[in-house]
């Protein structure tokens, strides 16, 4: 495509191929050269950042997965703590009974 733009530009000024249609054509070439770099490199750095997504996405389900889990633990380290407390509250309860 970017020939094809080259090859348009070059036969539009090679009809009136004067010096300042010359000059023009190499600084529309450059740029397009330029431009053509510069979308090189972006892609690139799509790339890169695409990379750093993936990994973030697959540590933020690891993340996850280790919150799921500790809430699980939560769960039941409250449970066995409820447990405890009515043992200890039928505990007192005896020895007032006893007294």
């Amino acid at each position: 495509m970017l020939e094809g733009v080259k090859n348009f530009f070059a036969g539009l000024f090679n009809s009136n191929a004067s010096s300042e249609n010359e000059n023009v054509l190499a600084a529309v070439t450059s740029n397009l050269d330029q431009t053509a770099a510069n979308l090189e490199n972006v892609g690139h750095e799509l790339e890169v950042l695409a990379g750093e997504l993936e990994q973030t996405a697959e540590e933020l389900e690891q993340t996850a997965e280790e919150l799921e889990q500790t809430a699980e633990e939560l769960e039941q380290t409250a449970e066995e703590l409820a447990e405890l407390g009515d043992e200890l509250e039928e505990e007192e309860e005896e020895e007032k009974e006893d007294e």
